[in-house]
């Protein structure tokens, strides 16, 4: 069964629940509806082959995106 073929949960309307795994090697992020078969059945990361996990918790931080600079003059100023 693919994931355009899954059921919504029963009465609410909501997609299924969807899992984070990650892999140990290179910490690529994977999320799947059957994310805790995969793990069970030693699935390996598309990437780099290394072992995938199940992530618990909250996701990762992400870094705040990088202030953008002030464009230097193209040299063509008049002074």
């Amino acid at each position: 069964m693919d994931a355009a073929h899954l059921s919504l949960r029963s009465g609410l309307g909501a997609p299924p629940i969807v899992n984070r795994m990650v892999c140990e090697d290179c910490g690529t992020a994977y999320y799947s509806a059957a994310a805790r078969t995969m793990v069970e059945h030693d699935e390996r990361c598309a990437k780099c082959g290394g072992k995938l996990v199940m992530a618990e918790g909250p996701r990762p931080e992400r870094r705040p995106p990088h202030p953008r600079r002030e464009r230097a003059g193209n040299g063509n100023d008049a002074t």
